[in-house]
């Protein structure tokens, strides 16, 4: 089972903005996760104020919420800006 993966306007904004190696990872990092059918990477959020889940890049941290088989990305931030 793979999962597909759908920005936010918000996240898809965020993500424009990143470096092109950076973006880079992240499609993979996101293209390999979609296709985990346990989300073994992923780690639960305790406040689900920005969302469900959360994967790690290195530095930079991907919030995103499950929905069927959409894995609905909110998110997408430097780890030291992503939680406020």
């Amino acid at each position: 089972m793979a999962f597909d993966v759908i920005f936010s306007q918000r996240a898809a904004k965020e993500f424009k903005k990143l470096d092109k190696q950076v973006q880079k990872r992240i499609i993979e990092k996101l293209t390999e996760y979609a296709t985990d059918e346990n989300l073994s990477e992923a780690k639960k959020l305790i406040n689900s104020k920005l969302g469900q889940w959360r994967y790690r890049v290195g530095d930079y941290r991907i919030i995103f919420d499950l929905s069927g088989k959409e894995v609905q990305v909110l998110k997408v931030a430097h780890r030291s800006e992503v939680y406020e």
